[in-house]
């Protein structure tokens, strides 16, 4: 965790991360999500971010997220619709860890709203 100076004076913790577990459903979107690999990898690779990315259906999702915060994950991203976040957020439950959504399904209820 890190002090950030704030406009009027003042500072806040903020914690930077150097690395996320990403949770890709390849079926997501009719195949959008699996599109989104490769930019993915190369917007990470450019910023010196490592990323552990995992193909999951939303089923296989869950178990691999949990094995993931068990390993010391902090940050995860699920990488297709509604089904694919609610694996990722039940996994992640009563643990410490930070979730983002990259909406690639075909709903994507939860993005929208």
């Amino acid at each position: 965790m890190t002090s950030q100076s704030n406009s009027d004076g003042s500072s806040q913790s903020v914690t930077r991360f150097d690395r996320a577990a990403v949770f890709v459903n390849e079926r997501a979107g009719g195949g959008k999500a699996r599109d989104y690999s490769p930019s993915l990898n190369r917007s990470s690779r450019a910023r010196n971010f490592d990323t552990d990315s995992n193909d999951a259906d939303s089923k296989e999702l869950e178990s691999l997220a949990k094995e993931a915060i068990q390993g010391g994950e902090r940050l995860l991203f699920a990488v297709g619709g509604d089904g694919t976040l609610q694996g990722l957020v039940n996994a992640a439950y009563g643990h410490d860890v930070v979730l983002g959504v990259i909406p690639a399904g075909g709903g994507n209820d939860f993005a929208r709203a």
